[in-house]
């Protein structure tokens, strides 16, 4: 009997570990929206953020600090791995350029070191390395393509403060937020991603590529101003570079 207790034992520990190679194999975690079973692992541990964000908007505000409000199915390509997370539903802060789920009535957040991409539907976002304020940090940008990341749309928020004048209006006004974009060039032999403002910041980027690439430009009608069109003037220009 006591044999058949160790055969028995055995057989489960031999399929515990086959059923773990073989997700690992696979190279994908399933979370299935039960974060609480699997924050137990280390590599969610490492990927999930165990505080809540740090902005909490006014009360009554007129607009979003969120791209969108809902959470909605994503998935998470981590970064340095060769691992899928799926089940998550996040939703982007914009404010905190953080990607957040609940959990237990927790806002919680991903480490954002971690990651490399996220599929949030059909949008997809990448953490990039950029420069702002004089020092460099990681943000979120939403790309185009999930191969060649070269133009990237950066979210930014401002909480303007109503106006009230007593003689004007009968009761305060709500302070609003306001979403501003900005384009972004990542170009893969530089680390750290530009923002183009005008056609000189881009001039600049290309250096002795300038002409062919003002031609590019003029010949197809292109603009900067216009994420689809900077893709297609870097995918030229990264060609021309490796010809």
């Amino acid at each position: 009997m006591k044999n058949n207790k160790l055969t028995l034992l055995a057989f489960f520990l031999c399929f515990s570990i086959g059923s773990t190679s073989f997700a690992q194999e696979r190279g994908k975690v399933e979370v299935g929206g039960n974060m609480g079973n699997l924050q137990n692992t280390l590599f969610l541990k490492n990927l999930v953020s165990q505080g809540k964000t740090e902005f909490t908007p006014p009360k009554d505000l007129d607009g979003s600090i969120y791209l969108k409000e809902e959470f909605t199915d994503s998935k998470v390509s981590v970064k340095d791995e060769d691992k899928i997370v799926e089940g998550f539903k996040l939703r982007y802060n914009i404010m905190n350029d953080a990607m957040e789920f609940v959990e237990n009535e927790e806002t919680r957040s991903l480490h954002k070191h971690k990651v490399d991409r996220i599929n949030i539907g059909e949008d997809i976002f990448v953490v990039m390395k950029v420069e702002e304020e004089g020092r460099e940090q990681l943000k979120y940008m939403k790309g185009l393509d999930v191969k060649n990341i070269y133009a990237l749309e950066s979210y930014n928020i401002t909480i303007q403060e109503p106006f009230y004048h007593p003689g004007m209006h009968t009761s305060s006004p709500n302070a609003r937020a306001v979403t501003r974009t900005a384009l972004f060039v990542h170009i893969p032999t530089q680390e750290i991603s530009v923002e183009i403002d005008k056609k000189s910041d881009l001039y600049t980027l290309v250096g002795d590529k300038q002409k062919e690439v003002k031609t590019y430009i003029k010949k197809n009608k292109l603009s900067v101003k216009k994420q689809e069109d900077l893709q297609k003037i870097i995918e030229y220009y990264v060609s021309l570079e490796a010809i």
